[in-house]
């Protein structure tokens, strides 16, 4: 029967049955259960993930369900971990999920993340980020960033001790000063697919990691490499002064 779930992708040379007994074997923590979020959990569960991390401190509401998956009007006020989780094992009774109803911290984040193997960006906040990065060097965990405006999405994806951490790239940022963050509809699903390529190329040992810079509206994909800097306080200093706030 399992088989038969995945036929269509056991058959894909680029995964195949290694592929699949590779995703079922790794945790997965996923970060955020909104836009990015829950279209990548809905990907991971039917593609076969069996242990499965999300966390999230919001509930739904109606301004979401335009950008996101699963959700319906009826899940308006709920919490978004709890009804994402509902929805995922309707898709697969036999998912372990470990749904955390809170925002991600520095006390909390080695208790929830530290027994991922992978780590999937789905929040909007850049302190976050950078918490999950300075987690990600200190424990060797890679993780696929991701961001959405407008029409354009970034991902890159990162493997401790072999590349770029975040700060490498982008070492101060500052959050948006926007409540409300532009976004087309579609566009989050879009760049969560691009996300769990990359995530599961990480898993497999085929990646070489690039920033990619998607614009849906113009279909037009940039690859850009991204090199270590040897100054960086995170991954060459391992100073983690999020961690420890």
């Amino acid at each position: 029967m399992m088989n038969n779930r995945f036929i269509r992708q056991l058959t894909v040379p680029e995964f195949g049955e290694n592929g699949q007994k590779i995703l079922e074997s790794n945790h997965v923590g996923i970060i955020g259960c909104g836009g990015l979020g829950s279209h990548l959990a809905d990907f991971f569960v039917r593609m076969g993930v069996q242990t499965l991390t999300i966390i999230d401190d919001d509930c739904v509401e109606l301004s979401n369900l335009h950008r996101t998956a699963l959700y319906t009007e009826k899940d308006i006020g709920t919490p978004k971990t709890t009804t994402l989780s509902k929805h995922l094992l309707a898709i697969n009774p036999r998912l372990k999920i470990h749904a955390h109803t809170t925002r991600l911290t520095a006390p909390n984040t080695e208790q929830l993340l530290a027994s991922c193997n992978i780590i999937l960006d789905g929040t909007d906040n850049i302190p976050t980020r950078y918490l999950v990065n300075e987690l990600s060097v200190k424990h060797h965990i890679p993780w696929v960033y991701a961001g959405v405006y407008s029409t354009i999405g970034m991902i890159l994806a990162i493997i401790p001790a072999s590349g770029p951490c975040f700060s490498c790239v982008h070492p101060t940022l500052s959050q948006p000063s926007e409540t409300n963050i532009p976004v087309i509809g579609h566009l989050p699903a879009a760049v969560a697919a691009i996300q769990c390529s990359e995530a599961l190329k990480i898993l497999l040992g085929t990646l070489s990691p690039k920033l990619i810079i998607y614009n849906l509206w113009t279909q037009q994909i940039d690859h850009l490499d991204i090199q270590k800097n040897p100054d960086c306080p995170i991954c060459c200093k391992q100073q983690f002064s999020y961690l420890k706030k």
